[in-house]
Formats: C-alpha cells, sequence, structure tokens
C-alpha cells in the first residue's frame, strides 16, 4: 500500500488501525472457514439470513473485538440495528461493521469458488447487495467492479466500456476523465443518466480488492473536469443508497 500512496486524495490511510482491522477481520474468517456448519449457512443463504442464524456468533466476535478496538458495545442488539440502519454514530457501529464484513468477505469467497467472476452489468454487488462506484479495466479489455464491502468482484462489460446503472454503451457519451501523464486512475462519466465512478485503469496496481476502492477515491481529482466538459448536470448514483 505504501507504493501507491501517491495516488491517495483526502488524507492518508491510518496504517495502524487498518492492520489491527485486517488481523481481527483474519481471525473471524478462519474461525468460519474452519467449521463446516458455519461455511454450510454461508454458503447456502443469502446475508440478511445468514446474519439472523449466526447472530449469536456475531455477538460473541463482538464483544471481543470491542476490547481489541477499544469500542463501546454495551448492547450488541442495537449496535446490530445501527448497523442495518446505518447509524455510524450509535456506540458499537463500528464493532459490528468489521465482525459482519468478515463474514461477509467469507460469503464472497464461497460464491467466488463456486461461481467464479460472474458477468453483471450493474454496481450492485451479486453477493452482499452493496453498491460499488470502483471499475477496474483489466488486462483482458474486462470492465469489471468490486465490492467495497465483501471485495467480491464481477464483469460488466468486455472490449468496451458500458455504464454499469444505466447501460449505456455509446462512446459519444461515455468516457472516463484522466492525467496527461499519469494514466493510472479515471472518473468515468456517463452523460446519458449523469452517473460518475471512479476507474482504477492501472492493471499493475496489486494490492487486496478491499483497498482498491481505496486507491480509486484518488480519481475525485478529475471531477472539475466534468462540468468542463458539457455543462450537464451531473448525478450522483448513491444518494439514494
Amino acid at each position: 500500500m505504501h507504493r501507491y500512496r501517491h495516488l491517495l486524495r483526502g488524507g492518508e490511510v491510518d496504517y495502524d488501525t487498518s492492520l489491527r482491522v485486517e488481523e481481527v477481520e483474519s481471525r473471524i474468517i478462519n474461525r468460519l472457514l474452519h467449521n463446516n456448519d458455519y461455511i454450510n449457512i454461508i454458503k447456502y443463504n443469502d446475508l440478511s439470513n445468514i446474519l439472523y442464524k449466526l447472530k449469536n456468533l456475531i455477538f460473541e466476535e463482538a464483544k471481543k473485538i470491542a476490547r481489541d478496538l477499544d469500542d463501546k458495545i454495551e448492547d450488541p442488539e442495537k449496535a446490530l440495528e445501527a448497523f442495518y440502519a446505518g447509524n455510524q454514530d450509535t456506540p458499537g457501529f463500528r464493532t459490528m461493521f468489521i465482525v459482519i464484513q468478515a463474514i461477509a468477505r467469507v460469503k464472497a469467497e464461497l460464491y467466488e469458488e463456486e461461481n467464479g467472476q460472474i458477468e453483471n452489468p450493474s454496481p450492485v454487488c451479486p453477493v452482499c447487495g452493496a453498491v460499488s462506484r470502483t471499475m477496474i479495466k483489466e488486462e483482458d479489455s474486462r470492465y469489471t467492479m468490486v465490492c467495497p464491502f465483501c471485495g467480491y468482484k464481477w464483469t460488466v462489460s468486455r472490449g468496451s466500456l458500458v455504464c454499469p446503472y444505466c447501460g449505456n454503451s455509446d462512446p459519444l457519451s461515455l468516457g472516463i476523465f484522466t492525467g496527461k501523464k499519469s494514466k493510472r486512475l479515471g472518473l468515468a462519466w456517463c452523460q446519458a443518466c449523469g452517473a460518475t465512478w471512479r476507474v482504477v485503469l492501472d492493471s499493475s496496481i496489486r494490492v487486496p480488492r478491499l483497498l482498491l476502492p481505496v486507491i480509486a477515491h484518488g480519481a475525485e481529482i478529475y471531477r472539475s473536469l466534468i462540468p468542463a466538459a458539457s455543462g450537464a448536470s451531473i448525478r450522483d448514483p448513491f444518494a439514494d443508497a
């Protein structure tokens, strides 16, 4: 990750916290993958049913993690409700997010083992339902998206850019803004629906998938170029997500 620090925008990555979170999630992931009962629950249920069936495990792990990360989690049930509602200010939200993300990562791993990287012309992750705004231009000319929550990656289009929000494939109304010298990141814009999303253009960037959205955020430096292109209004496809 240090190699790509120059691409980051909006502040530095807190490496120490990121390392602690990864250690905690890895511990949960290993526990899940070494229990066939957990594997079967995760493999054959959608995420909402998984969370219901593993509620006791989730509360148990949350209490451990809260101590490790100096987080306050007085009531795991309320923290879980806060996760569903997106109430980030509720005590225990961060801890619950970490536990559920670890479970979602296992779900994504098992799903990919069975299905590979499926064709899915949408920004919505087919594994966990999270919305992605990170696209990758692959070496084989595929355009894929990576989920910022579970890390699953799926194919949006092959050979040419397609808007994942409306399906527009017209090259005259769809493009990627990037730098004149450095073309490692870009900001895509669809004039048909007004959506924008970030694109990793350099396939040589090698980091864990969950860090790709962090790096891709550096493409926001090109956002000021979009209005200057035509004066058309720009829609945030995540405003209601």
